[in-house]
């Protein structure tokens, strides 16, 4: 028979992601018609691109497709300096986090957990030593 501990480390992986996958479910179910709202405030404010995409690393350094609205202008002319393009739309949903609502999707596609680090940048995965 396992030790408690060898049989608790087995199912870790598989409770939570069944977390993730309710919390995610119930979350988006319950933000649908916020959602709704902010991508029509995005897009008669900006216009479109009503989502923002980008490259992140996942688990083992698997790339994927991460989501959130657009708070920022588009085509700015210097992304370094994001306060000089943030739209008025965009300041308050970075205040209040609900620009990273879409992300409830990268987590029921199984990309990104609820609870966890936040997804680094490819370029930053480059730089890691073996340790991390």
């Amino acid at each position: 028979m396992p030790s408690p501990r060898a049989l608790f480390s087995s199912l870790y992986p598989t409770m939570k992601r069944l977390l993730d996958v309710a919390g995610a479910t119930l979350l988006l179910l319950g933000a649908c018609p916020l959602m709704g709202m902010i991508a029509l405030a995005v897009w008669l404010e900006d216009g479109r691109p009503i989502l923002f995409t980008q490259q992140r690393a996942g688990q083992h350094g698997a790339l994927f497709t991460i989501l959130k609205f657009r708070t920022l202008q588009t085509g700015p002319k210097d992304p370094t300096r994001p306060s000089d393009y943030t739209t008025r739309i965009g300041g308050l949903l970075r205040r209040w986090a609900m620009d990273e609502l879409p992300q409830l999707w990268n987590v029921l596609q199984g990309d990104m957990s609820l609870v966890g680090p936040r997804p680094p940048l490819p370029e930053q995965i480059e730089k890691y030593n073996t340790q991390q």
